[in-house]
């Protein structure tokens, strides 16, 4: 066989190999031999000759000028499958015996995966059984065969037990009592325990039984009025008001419990909140040094987070799903929409004409953790709700400061004991747990809504497992979901549930498929503002880093699209290909001038 060596690109590699492939049912070993080969036609592999490459040439140059030596299958004799693997490649060999002495009837071998190479040698050897039968299929269904392999363990399969898939999962009580029937041994009771506990199935179908985890950890209390506050959006509310608004901003102080309720409309910017705050918040109470709030698009947004940084404040940020770190604001909400109830009757759509009465009204009411208003913790002398008689005693200046100041240091005592009696209170149906970096997690569905494509009430309660990458605190850590799920990585500890797995019954673990297809950020940004009634580009969440290339996608009806493969400034987001299309829905005017320079330049480059 003639072939001029050394073969100097990827295109001549290519071309022998796949003339020697054609033949390689005649090499036993194929797969083996050609390894160094098949390593230089990797995508991403660069391409280097030396001794082992050659070597492989000649050595198959050699093999496929020997006659060949196979021998025709005899359906009405017991043929032998002969299977070994490697850390590179699988091989088997199928045989008969003819005159005493076995005669092959077919090699097989093939190069293994880059996860393949990562399994033990024990799933090694059962893979190249389960490929060469799947392989010689043609030939095994039609008679009897005999497997050999030099692998003992596989000889364990034949008496291996599999869970029966009708016992339904019943517990380990049921599956005691089950077992019982038929069966005793030492240590029954705590292997049927540890095996029940280990079942991933279970893991994610059936509730938690015990107490959640995750104690009560009050926020620190502030040292003064307005020094630290908390905001939240009452949303949903109808038209109301000349300029028809929607929506109520409630900004609490977390020391005195005054709140102020601001309207708005829902589709307000970052822009336009930040004029707002500075002039319903800002202009009484001046910049505070810390903010609490969710992860609503406002407040992640660069320009939210820009404003914060420049004035000095820290945000506070909850975890996702996580209404209980601003309790405060949200039952503050609550008791508005209580009164708002009340005052608006059959009239909702007049509920903007009671909200300063509401807030007043708040204001002047005795707070359950201070044991005071918010006004008179605010103020050296607060509002009179009701004009009162002239008083004949007057009370001096130094008089009042004092009663001030008396009534600051007990409204904090106040708020201490009150922290103490809400964390007993809240700790009672709570267990403390700690969890550590790499440990394998379950996490709640209630999460991961709008990931699931099944049904709500047939849906599993838990999915993953996944791993745990870092410790923030007690209460939150950092997930490792897989790209495709566009999930914030830090968790709360009430979403989580340790996956419990065993050494002595080792399951297969299920992992989410990093590779499936996602819908873009654009997009899914796209169809929330719709949701809400809003433009896109009314909202500006996320914010582009760069523009790393673009490609076109053929679309079903035949025509294209282009797509941009977009880094996003938040480490978390990644990189993701966008439409242009719904990218321009959503950017800011000057992530809008980047993508039109890009695409321009793209343009003129065609």
């Amino acid at each position: 066989m003639k072939w001029d060596t050394p073969l100097t690109d990827k295109h001549q590699v290519k071309r022998f190999y796949g003339l020697a492939s054609y033949y390689r049912m005649f090499v036993p070993q194929f797969a083996s031999i050609a390894l160094p080969l098949t390593r230089l036609l990797r995508k991403d592999a660069l391409f280097s000759w030396g001794p082992d490459e050659q070597g492989a040439v000649d050595r198959l140059r050699e093999l496929l000028c020997r006659p060949p030596v196979l021998a025709l299958p005899d359906f009405h004799k017991v043929f032998i499958l002969y299977t070994d693997a490697s850390d590179g490649a699988l091989g088997a060999v199928l045989a008969q015996e003819y005159q005493g002495r076995e005669r092959p009837i077919a090699f097989l071998s093939r190069a293994l995966t880059a996860q393949e190479r990562n399994y033990p040698v024990r799933d090694k050897e059962l893979l190249s059984v389960v490929w060469a039968i799947k392989q010689l299929h043609s030939y095994l269904r039609c008679a009897p065969f005999i497997l050999r392999t030099d692998h003992q363990s596989l000889t364990f399969l034949k008496r291996t037990r599999f869970p029966d898939d009708n016992a339904r999962h019943p517990g380990v009580k049921k599956t005691l009592r089950a077992i019982r029937r038929k069966y005793t041994w030492q240590g029954m009771e705590r292997d049927v325990r540890e095996y029940v506990s280990t079942c991933i199935k279970c893991q994610k179908n059936k509730p938690r039984c015990s107490k959640p985890p995750g104690l009560l950890q009050p926020l620190p209390i502030p040292h003064r009025p307005w020094q630290s506050i908390s905001i939240d959006f009452v949303t949903g509310l109808p038209a109301s008001g000349v300029s028809a608004y929607d929506s109520i901003c409630v900004v609490v102080d977390r020391f005195s419990k005054m709140a102020h309720f601001v309207p708005l409309h829902s589709t307000v910017t970052a822009e336009q909140f930040a004029k707002l705050f500075l002039d319903r918040v800002w202009c009484l109470h001046g910049f505070p040094t810390s903010i609490v709030s969710d992860r609503d698009p406002k407040f992640v947004s660069a320009f939210w987070g820009s404003f914060c940084e420049q004035l000095g404040i820290r945000r506070l940020l909850s975890t996702s799903a996580h209404p209980q770190t601003d309790g405060q604001t949200e039952r503050t909400i609550r008791t508005l929409t209580q009164m708002l109830r009340g005052y608006v009757g059959n009239a909702p759509e007049e509920w903007v004409s009671y909200l300063a009465v509401a807030e007043f009204a708040y204001n002047s009411a005795v707070h359950e953790s201070t044991q005071a208003s918010p006004f008179s913790l605010v103020y050296v002398e607060p509002p009179d709700d009701f004009p009162e008689l002239p008083q004949s005693e007057e009370t001096s200046l130094n008089d009042a400061l004092q009663k001030a100041a008396a009534r600051l240091a007990l409204a904090k005592d106040n708020l201490v004991k009150a922290q103490e009696a809400q964390k007993k209170n809240y700790d009672r149906t709570r267990k403390h747990e700690v969890l550590q970096a790499g440990d394998l997690v379950m996490v709640s569905t209630r999460l991961l809504r709008g990931h699931s494509t099944r049904e709500k009430k047939l849906a599993p309660r838990w999915e993953g497992p996944f791993k745990v990458l870092k410790r923030v605190n007690d209460l939150a850590y950092v997930v490792d979901f897989p790209p495709s799920m566009r999930v914030h990585r830090t968790v709360n500890i009430g979403f989580l549930r340790k996956c419990e797995v065993s050494a002595r019954y080792p399951r297969l673990l299920p992992s989410v498929d990093e590779a499936a297809p996602s819908r873009g950020l654009a997009e899914r940004h796209r169809r929330k503002c719709r949701s809400r009634g809003l433009d896109g580009a009314d909202m500006h969440p996320y914010c582009i880093e760069a523009i790393l290339e673009s490609r076109e996608r053929k679309k079903r009806d035949g025509t294209s699209e282009r797509q941009f493969l977009v880094k996003w400034k938040d480490s978390e987001l990644g990189e993701t290909w966008e439409n242009y299309g719904t990218l321009c829905d959503m950017l800011t005017p000057e992530d809008m001038e980047l993508l039109k320079s890009v695409s321009a330049g793209e343009d003129a480059a065609v």
